[in-house]
């Protein structure tokens, strides 16, 4: 199938422009220019991988759910605190539309006009969720019909997306050049050791305040994908827990950005917790240091008694 994010690929290509270490790995050590869009690499399925010879390959239903978690995030980060101020006051969504109501041109309200009329985050997620698990549905297939590229408001999720899916090829630019095809150190350690370089050359990249903000919601959005593919957070030695990859990036966070994720971060949870009825999930209480230290004391608990499962 073809997805919709297919036509972005010239958006990623612009993306991985901006950082000098892509090409001078390009130039000095002859990575492939080409991503190859697959869903399988010598029989066994791949988000996304690369070779010793530097090509890079990746699931276009992976980067398809990215897109679709990406459309969540900026409601999530955008559209609820503009909400959630307005309902101090007493003004509703539908209130705050009418206000609104002809003022269309103008970009800025344009945008919000358009933000607040999308479809629901939460079932945006989900449409991606069976992207990612290959339930290709026809409800699926009308659904991503709908995903318009071109509106203004999805050329603010292509933003996020792109910026997710360069954290991913970061990664991948990782592996290659610390050739973690044939040193000793086990798979765990490489993940998480490419994780870390993928993230740390984002923040140190000369981004303005508000790319910078893109680029971490971005990379955010990657790793809460690994939720949605293990919601047992099931150990297979290979990849480390979802939620010490997470935290990791999150931790190396300073103020504004910080705060910047951690309602979203709330709230993807949570609606993972919904979607795969995982019992016991903590209350929100609105306090979103303290959901948040909640949360975490949670899958620390929960990914314990799944694994000991196993055993």
């Amino acid at each position: 199938m073809k997805f919709p994010i297919e036509s972005l690929n010239h958006s990623v290509s612009k993306s991985l422009s901006r950082f000098d270490v892509v090409y001078k790995a390009v130039l000095d050590k002859g990575l492939h220019n080409e991503i190859i869009l697959t869903e399988k690499i010598n029989g066994h399925n791949v988000f996304s991988e690369i070779d010793e010879n530097g090509q890079v390959y990746i699931s276009p239903s992976f980067c398809q759910f990215i897109w679709n978690i990406s459309y969540a995030a900026l409601i999530i980060t955008d559209t609820t605190s503009i909400m959630k101020e307005l309902n101090k006051v007493g003004i509703n969504k539908d209130m705050f539309l009418n206000m609104l109501s002809g003022y269309e041109e103008n970009p800025e309200i344009g945008f919000i006009i358009s933000e607040l009329n999308a479809m629901p985050w939460d079932n945006v997620l989900v449409t991606g969720y069976y992207c990612l698990k290959k339930h290709i549905t026809q409800a699926v297939v009308d659904n991503l019909k709908m995903q318009d590229m071109t509106s203004i408001f999805s050329q603010k999720v292509n933003g996020i997306y792109q910026a997710g899916i360069t954290f991913v090829l970061l990664h991948e630019l990782y592996h290659w050049e610390r050739g973690h095809f044939w040193n000793t150190m086990t798979r765990i350690d490489k993940e998480k050791e490419a994780d870390d370089y993928a993230f740390r050359t984002i923040l140190l990249n000369n981004f303005t305040d508000n790319e910078m903000k893109t680029y971490i919601v971005g990379s955010i959005c990657v790793l809460f994908s690994f939720f949605f593919n293990n919601p047992s957070l099931h150990k297979d030695e290979r990849y480390p827990y979802e939620d010490d990859r997470l935290f990791a990036q999150f931790d190396k966070l300073k103020s504004p950005e910080m705060e910047n994720c951690r309602s979203l971060i709330i709230q993807i949870l949570k609606e993972w917790a919904k979607f795969f009825n995982i019992d016991n999930f903590p209350q929100l209480t609105g306090v979103d240091m303290n959901d948040l230290y909640n949360i975490r004391k949670f899958l620390e608990c929960y990914k314990k008694k799944c694994n000991s499962q196993y055993k």
